[in-house]
This record gives structure tokens, sequence and C-alpha cells, in this order.
């Protein structure tokens, strides 16, 4: 997104109560380098809310990969899903502006990783053993599809990791609640754009180092501890191998935590001597 002066940026963020398309725009949610999104619901079905994203420049060219991956995954859980697009001139406050819009699902309460970490402050081994088998497992869509531009997120970091609230928590293998945890805004960077896609398991190795300095030690059980270490030494070194035909697969990831976690349950059942 074109740097903004304040006045503009503060236009951008100002407009809740305005109409776009069919959609009225009830609150704001953040900004990105690419567009600002808002809170919103659809004139037809009030009350039940999606997420509208406004973009006022010029898109760059590649942007529409992006919905050509979000498409190609509608059926896998944990995706912030896209419904549709358009434009439409917005005047507020005696300015009108261009504005080219997308409607997606609306994730409550609209809370990204990086801010929900700076507000709880401490979250447990569970939380990031959610985040990083949610995102594997979209991984792994991802590198099912045929095409080669959706076989990779393409710009994995924590702001575009949301969490969901407990009304939206499903039941793990062991019938613990967990986190919900859904990526969203798919690089649209390619070989033949302008922007260059960021390298994936680098991005989860970010994410997870982010994380881990949030971790809430004081009522880590033993086992969590050892899940910890294991997942810093190996799942760490597997994910900081050079891409290249010997990479491992997410699935293949996905075993290796899978393993991890039920070497540490086993190990913490044995009796002291």
């Amino acid at each position: 997104m074109a740097r903004r002066d304040k006045k503009e940026d503060a236009w951008c963020r100002s407009l809740t109560g305005k109409r776009v398309g069919k959609y009225e725009l009830l609150e704001f949610i953040g900004a990105g380098r690419v567009g600002y999104v808002y809170k919103a619901q659809h004139e037809d079905i009030p009350g039940v809310p999606c997420a509208v994203k406004l973009i006022f420049d010029q898109l760059k060219s590649g942007w529409e990969v992006e919905l050509r991956k979000v498409r190609a995954l509608a059926n896998i859980d944990g995706i912030v899903h896209f419904h549709e697009l358009g434009s439409v001139y917005l005047t507020h406050e005696g300015k009108s502006k261009l504005c080219q819009f997308t409607v997606w699902n609306y994730i409550a309460p609209g809370e990204n990783l990086r801010n929900h970490l700076k507000r709880v402050q401490k979250v447990p081994t569970s939380f990031l053993l959610a985040v990083v088998e949610r995102i594997l497992h979209v991984l792994h869509a991802c590198w099912s599809q045929k095409e080669v531009e959706v076989k990779r997120h393409g710009d994995l970091h924590s702001g575009n990791i949301l969490v969901g609230g407990q009304s939206m928590e499903r039941l793990d293998d062991s019938l613990v609640p967990r986190a919900p945890i859904f990526v969203s805004d798919f690089g649209y960077g390619t070989t033949d754009a302008v922007t260059q896609p960021k390298d994936d398991y680098e991005g989860l190795s970010h994410i997870i180092n982010e994380i881990i300095q949030h971790i809430d030690y004081a009522t880590a059980t033993a086992t969590h501890r050892q899940i910890l270490v294991a997942m810093q030494r190996d799942l760490g070194k597997l994910l900081r191998e050079p891409a290249g035909t010997e990479r491992r697969e997410p699935l293949e990831l996905l075993k290796v935590i899978s393993e991890l976690k039920r070497s540490a349950q086993t190990e913490d059942r044995r009796p002291s001597v």
C-alpha cells in the first residue's frame, strides 16, 4: 500500500456507517499494506457479520493470485474464505475516492495473532500447537494443489493469522477445546509478478519463535516442557532446511509433531526410579 499522509489515512479509517455496494460498514478492524478492513453486514442479511477489505490504491500486478489461492482451498478448514469483489465510489467528509473491495469471512473478534499475544501476554503450550498444526494443515492443502502459484501461502506472519473467540473453539482428538486459528491474506507474489512470495517455512519459524516468547512456563506441565524443547530442536531444524526437492512436506512435519507429543506423553507416564 502506498504511503498515505495522516489525514488521508484517518479518512480511510473513518468510514463506519458508509455503504460499499450492498454492505454496511459497521466497525473499523485494522489496516495492512494492501488495504483497510471493516466489519460489515449485507443489507439483506443483517446481524450476520462479514469482513470487507477496502483498497484505494492501484492494485499491483498479480493481485488476483490471492483470490485464486483461496478459491482453490474453499473446502479447507481454517481458511478465511473469499465471497465477492467489486468497486464503488465512496464519499465522506466532502471527499470522494474510488474503492475496490473484497468480502471475506469475519473471524470474531477480528484479532490477529500479533495483537492477541500483546493483549494476553501469556499463552499455554496447547495454543502454540494449535497455531502450528493449523498452519501446517493449510500448507498441506496448498501443496496438494496442481497450480504452482497455489502451492504456497507466500506471506506467513503473525499479522495474517487470526485467533477466533471461544464460541468458535473445536475439540481436539483428546476432546479438549482448541483455540480456533485461521489463516488469511495469502501473499499474491509469484514468479512472474513484481512481488516475490516469502518462504512459508521461514514465516512459520518466525511465528513459532514469536509465540514461544509468550509461553507460560510457570503453568506448563512436564509433558508440555518436553514438547517445547523437542519442537525447538527437531521441528526448528526441519523448518530451516533449504528449499528444494529434499525439503520435508507439511504432512511429514505434522507427523513429526504427532510423534513428539506421543513421546513426551509416554516419557511423562514412566515411573520415577
